[in-house]
C-alpha cells in the first residue's frame, strides 16, 4: 500500500511538472506586460545589484514584502535576468504543491481522493498559467501548503500519534515565509494558532507549547522585516500597500494612481 501511494504521488508530481514546464517555456509572459511583475523585477534587479530593497537607489520601499523579490534576485545574480529560469522554478514549486495536497487528501480520505485531488491540482489551468508569470502566487501557494501540511502531519488524530512539537516550529517557519511572500497569510497563522489553543485533542500545557512554537516560527521570520520597516518607513508594518491586506494603511510609499 505504501509503495502504491508513493507511485501515485510521483505520477502526480511528474504530470504537474510536465504541464508547468510547458507553461514556463511556451506560455510565459514578459514582466513588462504586468504592473506587479514589473515592480517585482525592479526590486529584484536592485537587490541583485546590492542597492537594497528599493524602487531605485536611495528610495527604500515596503510596498511589497521581501521574499519573492529576494528569491528572484538570487536567480538574477546567478543566471542574469533570465525570466525563464524563474518560471522553471515556479514549475518545480507548483508540482511539489500538487503532490503535497494530494498526499494530504490521501491521508484524510484514501487513495481515490489522492488521485482525484492530485489530478485536479496538477491540471488546473489557472495554476499552470501562473507558472509563466513573474508573480507571487505559485511561491505563496507552495509555502502556505508546506506550513499546513506540516501541521497535518503532526496534529494528533484517530490514527496518528502525537509527533514532536518541533513540527509546529517548522510549520510556523513556513507560515512566516508565506507571510513574507503575501501578508494576508498572517490570518492563517492567527487562525491556526487559535485552533491549537482551543483543541481538545491536546492537554492545556501541550496547547500552549505548540501554539507558542508555531508563533515563534512566524516571529523569527517576520520580526526582522517589521523592525526594518519601523526603522526605514517609520511604521512597524508588513507592507505599506493600503487596502490590499486585511488592514488599511496609507503611506507615501504607495503609487497613488495604482488600484
Amino acid at each position: 500500500m505504501k509503495n502504491r501511494k508513493s507511485g501515485i504521488l510521483l505520477a502526480i508530481f511528474l504530470a504537474a511538472l510536465i504541464v508547468r514546464i510547458y507553461g514556463a517555456v511556451y506560455s510565459s509572459e514578459h514582466p513588462s506586460l504586468h504592473w506587479d511583475a514589473a515592480h517585482y523585477t525592479v526590486l529584484a534587479r536592485n537587490l541583485a545589484a546590492d542597492n537594497g530593497f528599493v524602487n531605485e537607489p536611495g528610495h527604500p520601499t515596503a510596498y511589497r514584502t521581501p521574499l519573492y523579490p529576494f528569491m528572484v534576485s538570487l536567480i538574477f545574480r546567478v543566471f542574469g535576468e533570465r525570466y525563464t529560469i524563474v518560471y522553471l522554478l515556479h514549475a518545480l514549486l507548483g508540482a511539489l504543491t500538487c503532490a503535497g495536497i494530494a498526499w494530504a487528501a490521501g491521508r484524510i480520505a484514501g487513495i481515490r481522493a489522492m488521485i482525484i485531488t492530485g489530478l485536479l491540482c496538477a491540471l488546473n489551468p489557472e495554476s499552470v498559467t501562473m507558472t509563466g508569470l513573474l508573480l507571487t502566487e505559485t511561491t505563496f501557494s507552495f509555502l502556505l501548503a508546506a506550513g499546513i501540511l506540516a501541521l497535518a502531519y503532526c496534529l494528533p488524530g484517530r490514527s496518528s500519534r502525537d509527533r514532536s512539537p518541533l513540527y509546529y516550529l517548522m510549520a510556523g517557519i513556513f507560515l512566516g515565509l508565506a507571510i513574507l511572500c503575501r501578508p494576508n497569510a498572517m490570518l492563517w497563522a492567527l487562525l491556526i494558532g487559535g485552533y491549537l489553543l482551543i483543541t481538545r485533542k491536546l492537554t492545556f500545557p501541550s496547547r500552549i507549547l505548540r501554539a507558542s512554537l508555531l508563533m515563534a516560527g512566524v516571529v523569527i521570520l517576520v520580526g526582522p522585516w517589521v523592525i526594518r520597516n519601523w526603522s526605514v518607513m517609520g511604521t512597524p508594518t508588513l507592507a505599506t500597500v493600503g487596502g490590499r491586506t486585511f488592514w488599511e494603511f496609507r503611506h507615501n510609499d504607495i503609487p497613488w494612481d495604482y488600484g
